[in-house]
């Protein structure tokens, strides 16, 4: 994290799949896939949470500028096509490890996300090229996504909380 203080690591762990029974006419699906994240004290190197499972796998981890959150983001439906993929991302709050909002539901595989500098808003970047600008509290967009010419990679805010950059494949 920005401050210092602590590391965050992500898992991927797969379930069993589980048979129908004998009279079900559904097929067993594919095998699920959860997460973990772990949050260690950087000074200790001891974990100041227990694993805290997460819905989906850990694909990505950020911060929050004053270290007190971090956003936890996997992939729903991991065997889908890439088109179909949904996103969920965790807030968890720092120390405890406690989630601190409902997650947020993003339409296709997030590939980077960001907390803006006063820790309230979070920008999303999706794997079909969208940016999309989240309030935490309520989960709701603040602004409608924008369409990317190429691939959004990574998303950085200024320091001042203005600017938004989104870094692609070619281009920023």
């Amino acid at each position: 994290d920005p401050t210092g203080r602590w590391l965050a690591t992500g898992t991927v762990v797969e379930e069993p799949v589980t048979l129908p029974e004998v009279d079900d006419p559904e097929p067993p699906s594919s095998d699920r896939y959860t997460g973990e994240l772990r949050v260690w004290n950087v000074a200790t190197g001891e974990p100041v949470t227990d694993s805290i499972p997460v819905e989906d796998p850990v694909y990505g981890i950020q911060f929050a500028a004053d270290g007190s959150k971090v956003a936890a983001f996997g992939t729903i439906g991991a065997e889908a096509v890439s088109s179909l993929l949904t996103s969920e991302i965790r807030v968890i709050g720092l120390p405890t490890g406690t989630p601190l909002y409902a997650p947020l539901v993003v339409n296709n595989q997030t590939v980077d996300a960001a907390f803006s500098p006063d820790g309230h808003l979070l920008a999303t970047a999706t794997a079909d090229r969208f940016v999309t600008l989240w309030n935490i509290h309520t989960g709701e967009k603040t602004l409608p996504a924008v369409k990317t010419e190429n691939l959004p990679l990574h998303l950085r805010f200024s320091p001042d909380g203005w600017w938004l950059a989104a870094g692609g494949e070619t281009e920023v």
